[in-house]
């Protein structure tokens, strides 16, 4: 894959590369440029907040750190947003927590803020009188809007110009204004009584409310804006919802693609390789009937690989899949054949299960491939696969191993290897197979103390969540047993294992919805 840092010097290096698609669709000292996603990005020519301004004020512990960096917009939009605010309420100060680092990367303790679009900013509170308070600290508030301690109240006419201000701002799109369910209730009540249009109050129901793998945002708003179109061309990536009213540029982006697709037709491989990094960076998704076409081709290898990896990173790959069988199945060796293998088991499509149960099963295919294979059934989680994998438990330990590990993925379970665990396997598979996948894996939950209990659901998901906490293919079955049981899950593609494991852990002390 190619990560974060290496998406910086290719963008850097756009200023020679005439030869694909004309200039740079902008110049990098004109503006910053965000690249990657929110929690694996990077930061290009920052802005930083300073210490204060016009309407606001930097928190002292956010200056120590350095986190005082985002993009043009994300910067230039607080500071205009708090010039708003103190317009209609003379003396207020917006208080600002963490942006970004300068070149972004991770921040503690946040997953994100990574890429420059995402902002910490305090709400506005007013005091028992009614007089507002600029305090340094983030201060939390209640369902009802208080926090009886600091003798403070959330102020949702402040608050609520806030909002206004960025959704009414022309030079962002906002994707996320994080905050309490209760103060979020707060907000559209004041806008809808002081005759705020329809139109503006759905757009912040939209934007405003509880992340569903964080905390609750009981202290603080955290927006997120979406890319602009310069940096999607560049190499910006929009994570989650795309709201009805956003413009996500997808005609830019395809065009952009095909001027980059017209360049395959070069010699030199250099134009070639920067083609293919530049559209896995954009997420360049009509590319993807040429990359498959690449990847079959007799050109280098290293281009054949780079396609290759750029074509998993990419959606609606469904229609492509029968393609890649196929180069599979028609005689690709050597590495190719261990990267088609591998890329097809992390696609995990199941049209893909047909084909690598006809490999495993072929006599002569090196071990390295058989356990790929299991592993890539096992992704897919295909359970007509399970009498195959158990055969290849008396194989070779790496093929056993895959075959194992696939076997606990796709039923939850685990026998061992070897001929006492084929005999088990082969009375469950005889007692089991007409079953549905999800009983299975609730079967082999229960057996692990995990009761289905419709009246204690909340000590069930209790001891899945708990269960998740080692990751792996155990966790992975947790996690599906709890999407049928609340219809609740979330997506794995940007986050470890132990990150997976906090977020479900905060949603189940927060009380699933």
């Amino acid at each position: 894959m190619v990560d974060a840092k290496v998406l910086v010097l290719i963008c850097l290096s756009l200023a020679s590369f005439d030869a694909v698609a004309g200039p740079p669709p902008v110049r990098l000292t004109e503006r910053s440029l965000s690249l990657g996603n929110a929690s694996d990005g990077h930061l290009v020519a920052g802005r930083t907040l300073g210490d204060r301004g016009p309407g606001y004020r930097v928190m002292a512990a956010t200056r120590r750190r350095g986190y005082t960096w985002g993009t043009t917009e994300l910067t230039d939009a607080i500071k205009r947003a708090a010039l708003e605010v103190a317009g209609q309420y003379p003396k207020s100060t917006l208080i600002v927590a963490n942006l970004s680092r300068e070149s972004g990367g991770d921040i503690g303790p946040s997953v994100s803020h990574n890429s420059g679009r995402d902002a910490d900013i305090a709400f506005y509170a007013i005091d028992e009188r009614g007089r507002a308070v600029a305090s340094d600290q983030l201060v939390l508030f209640d369902a009802e809007g208080n926090n009886a301690a600091l003798g403070l109240r959330f102020d949702p006419a402040r608050n609520w110009a806030l909002v206004k201000a960025f959704l009414t701002d022309p030079s962002i799109q906002v994707q996320w204004l994080f905050c309490k369910g209760a103060l979020r209730e707060k907000l559209l009540l004041f806008a809808r009584r002081a005759g705020e249009p329809e139109a503006l109050i759905a757009r912040a129901s939209d934007v405003l409310g509880e992340p569903g793998n964080s905390s609750s945002h009981s202290e603080h708003f955290h927006i997120r804006i979406y890319c602009g179109l310069h940096e999607r061309l560049l190499g910006c990536r929009n994570y989650g919802t795309l709201h009805a009213w956003v413009d996500d540029f997808a005609d830019d982006v395809a065009a952009r693609t095909a001027e980059l697709v017209s360049s395959f037709s070069s010699k030199d491989d250099r134009v070639v390789l920067k083609a293919i990094a530049l559209i896995g960076a954009i997420e360049g998704h009509t590319a993807g009937p040429a990359l498959v076409t690449l990847i079959g081709s007799e050109r280098a290898l290293a281009l054949r690989f780079a396609a290759l990896e750029t074509l998993v990173k990419l959606d609606g790959l469904s229609a492509l899949i029968p393609s890649l069988n196929a180069v599979l199945s028609g005689g690709a060796q050597g590495e190719l054949r261990v990267r088609l293998v591998d890329a097809l088991s992390t696609i995990a499509d199941p049209s893909s299960a047909a084909t690598f149960l006809s490999l495993i099963g072929r006599r002569g295919e090196a071990p390295g491939i058989r356990a790929r294979l299991a592993r890539g059934l096992g992704l897919m989680r295909h359970g007509p696969a399970v009498p195959a994998l158990v055969a290849a438990l008396i194989e070779r330990r790496e093929v056993a191993q895959s075959a194992q590990e696939a076997l606990l993925r796709i039923t939850g379970r685990s026998f061992g290897a070897g001929k006492s665990a084929i005999t088990k396997w082969q009375r469950w598979w005889s007692a089991n197979q007409e079953a549905p996948r999800t009983d299975w894996l609730k079967a082999a939950f229960s057996e692990r103390g995990v009761k289905f209990d419709p009246k204690r659901t909340k000590r069930a998901l209790s001891k899945l969540v708990a269960l998740m906490r080692k990751g792996g293919a155990l966790s992975e079955c947790a996690r599906e047993v709890i999407r049928d049981v609340t219809g609740y899950s979330l997506k794995q593609e940007h986050y470890t294992d132990r990150q997976m494991y906090r977020f479900y852990r905060s949603w189940l002390l927060a009380g699933p919805r």
